[in-house]
């Protein structure tokens, strides 16, 4: 009766872990439209010479359209774009942006710039993570509430 009852108890959950999909939400995600269709604020900035944390990431948002549009705030500054985005694969062409002067201290500059040299992207435990070529680091944001 017990041999019964622990074969039939290893078919059920043997049975349940083949339907569980094999990606677990905290592994990274590279699939385009884990960075789609929601606004993402941007917190840092990680690389071999720098740590930088963005004090006020609802000022630095990005929103990644489906159809390869991208919506941009840069502090006092909006703009929008075009981009390209593959399994792993993130690029910016030219951002419209308006150029109004933002106080002293703004990172909207330094946040436009590092868009340029992005190559590449990951969704890792709810979080965006965007790498900049030639080993430049890596910018961090989280989903905007």
């Amino acid at each position: 009766m017990l041999r019964t009852i622990c074969i039939a108890t290893s078919v059920a959950l043997l049975s349940a872990c083949a339907q569980q999909p094999m990606n677990t939400v905290d592994g990274p995600v590279t699939k385009p439209e884990a960075a789609q269709g929601q606004q993402w604020q941007w917190v840092g900035k990680t690389s071999e010479r720098e740590r930088l944390e963005v004090a006020q990431p609802e000022q630095y948002t990005l929103e990644f359209q489906p159809d390869g549009r991208v919506l941009a705030r840069f502090d006092c500054n909006r703009g929008n774009g075009r981009y390209e985005i593959g399994d792993g694969t993130l690029a910016f062409g030219a951002i419209a942006t308006t150029r109004m002067a933002c106080l002293p201290g703004s990172l909207d500059t330094t946040l436009m710039q590092a868009l340029d040299r992005v190559e590449g992207f990951r969704v890792e435990g709810g979080q965006l993570y965007l790498q900049l070529a030639d080993d430049a680091g890596t910018l961090r944001f989280r989903p905007a509430p």
